[in-house]
């Protein structure tokens, strides 16, 4: 990488002459075709220092306001000049004297400015015997001082040519000056070093030094990049800084009180917390009828789907389809010998899901068929959106760790019941393993009786004129691609059971027909084994 460095002389510069009736043309500018003239005259008077050597000095004092004096005259530098040519004219003819007046010009840097009087004060020989060069205030007049910038380009137009920029990390670029070009570059507030070097300007830790920061002798000086944080210790208040509200112990009157709000807000939760407690085991144990788990044995799914009849035996009770429920098909232990099948259609996946894990856990198997069926409460877009934002949560770390999501009715409802049990401990996992999920009503269970569970049903638990969705639409709608061909299954077993009831149907006529027949030729027969109980 090139870096064009360009330099020019300083405004801080001057062209001086010194001399008797003298005129100073100075031809100043970037070049010499461009540059521009200024002039100056320096004038003598009768004033003059003869000491005792036969020397003859000329004494020349600038004011900051004058450009000239008894003897000598200057002319400023303008910034970014690179040409510079001085002449000198004398204006009258020189004496003929031994002493002959000399006659100077150079160039001269304002840090050669007296400090004790805030003006230049010399003096000048005059003679032309001297080979020294004039000095003012002991200090070599023929002095200068130079501008050097980047290149002539501003920070705007260099910050694009990323190659050539030559300021490095934490460093401003500021613009030399609006006419020249050029630009600099400085170190960021907070940090030090060389903002034109790798790696660039270093952070300045202020905490290390107290002088370098505003924060307390007792408080926590933490150092960031390009700053720092003032910050109380524990059991403190304040910003931490002198200027601000230090850090200083809070009212002990304050803290007790606080202390003391906290125990009593505490022990105000606990006692809420253990009366409902109370309230809830004693609301559960009134009624032992009242359990959660409601089954209603299906006496017709198996050859219709139109409607629901039951039968049912609990605690040695009957009841028929017109009573309502509780109404379970229950052992006396409570839980039923054989494997319970739960016909989903209309029933609300959080109830369904619930009462289900309950039974799980107290050891009923449980097979679940027509999944898809299963109800969600609210429009299908709304119950979509919410599904679909779930199905993108994923671990941060490793995506492929999960967690796993499901699309299938049935994975869904296992999903949801699986939530409610335990199922990383063994009672869970064998809870889970007693459980089985189908869309559809697949053999043999197309076979054998199926409940339903009222405190699921959509018609008793659904307030009415509520949106709802089925869980099989909501599915088909977020991935899954089984739904028509559930649908053709579905249709065609319910062709074949009603075939089969039409069938039974007839069988019943028939049989129904034989026994009145058979009761009309025995007449009085019957009468005489009716005794015996025949």
């Amino acid at each position: 990488m090139e870096i064009a460095i360009t330099v020019s002389l300083s405004d801080d510069n001057w062209i001086t002459a010194i001399g008797c009736n003298v005129m100073l043309n100075g031809v100043i500018g970037e070049d010499k075709r461009s540059s521009i003239q200024s002039s100056c005259t320096a004038i003598c008077s009768d004033s003059r220092r003869i000491y005792d050597d036969g020397e003859t000095y000329a004494e020349c004092i600038y004011k900051p306001t004058s450009h000239a004096d008894d003897g000598c005259c200057r002319v400023p530098i303008p910034r970014g000049t690179t040409y510079l040519e001085s002449n000198l004219t004398h204006l009258s003819e020189l004496p003929t004297s031994p002493n002959i007046y000399c006659s100077y010009a150079f160039t001269e840097y304002t840090e050669t400015m007296s400090e004790d009087y805030g003006y230049y004060e010399g003096e000048f020989m005059l003679t032309n015997n001297s080979k020294m060069i004039p000095l003012i205030n002991a200090h070599p007049i023929a002095s200068m001082a130079l501008d050097w910038r980047i290149g002539r380009m501003d920070c705007k137009e260099a910050r694009q040519d990323i190659t050539n920029f030559v300021c490095r990390n934490n460093s401003d670029c500021v613009d030399f000056d609006p006419t020249l070009g050029g630009y600099l570059c400085n170190c960021s507030k907070g940090y030090t070093g060389n903002p034109y070097l790798n790696p660039g300007c270093q952070d300045i830790n202020e905490c290390a030094d107290d002088s370098t920061n505003t924060c307390v002798s007792n408080s926590i000086c933490e150092n960031v990049p390009g700053t720092f944080h003032c910050s109380c210790p524990k059991g403190y208040i304040g910003d931490g800084k002198k200027d601000g509200t230090n850090c200083i112990l809070p009212p002990p009157s304050k803290t007790k009180m606080t202390i003391l709000t906290g125990i009593g807000s505490g022990l105000w939760f606990l006692l809420l917390v253990s009366v409902f407690f109370w309230m809830s085991k004693m609301s559960s144990g009134v009624n032992v009828e009242s359990e959660d788990v409601r089954y209603f044995e299906d006496m017709s799914a198996m050859i219709s789907d139109t409607e629901y009849t039951w039968t049912n035996s609990y605690k040695n009770a009957s009841a028929s389809s017109s009573e309502t429920h509780p109404l379970v098909l229950f052992e006396s232990s409570g839980i039923c010998a054989k494997r319970v099948v739960v016909d989903a259609r209309n029933h609300m996946l959080g109830r369904l899901a619930s009462i289900l894990a309950k039974e799980l856990l107290n050891g009923q198997r449980v097979v679940v068929v027509r999944c898809e069926e299963i109800c969600l409460s609210g429009g299908l877009v709304r119950q979509k959106m919410k599904y679909l934002r779930f199905l993108r949560k994923r671990m941060n770390t490793k995506p492929s760790h999960g967690p796993i999501h499901f699309r299938a009715p049935s994975k869904i409802l296992w999903r949801t019941i699986r939530g409610m049990i335990p199922h990383k401990t063994k009672r869970g996992e064998a809870a889970l393993a007693r459980l089985k999920v189908y869309e559809g009503v697949p053999p043999p269970y197309d076979k054998i009786k199926r409940m339903v569970i009222p405190d699921a049903l959509k018609v008793l638990r659904l307030q009415a004129g509520h949106k709802y969705c089925l869980l099989g639409r909501l599915s088909s709608e977020v991935g899954w691609n089984h739904y028509d061909t559930i649908r053709e299954l579905e249709k065609k077993r319910k062709d074949r059971a009603q075939v089969t009831y039409e069938k039974r149907k007839q069988l019943n006529k028939l049989r129904a027909k034989a026994e009145k027949v058979a009761i009309e030729k025995l007449g009085s027969q019957l009468d005489v084994i009716a005794p015996i109980k025949y």
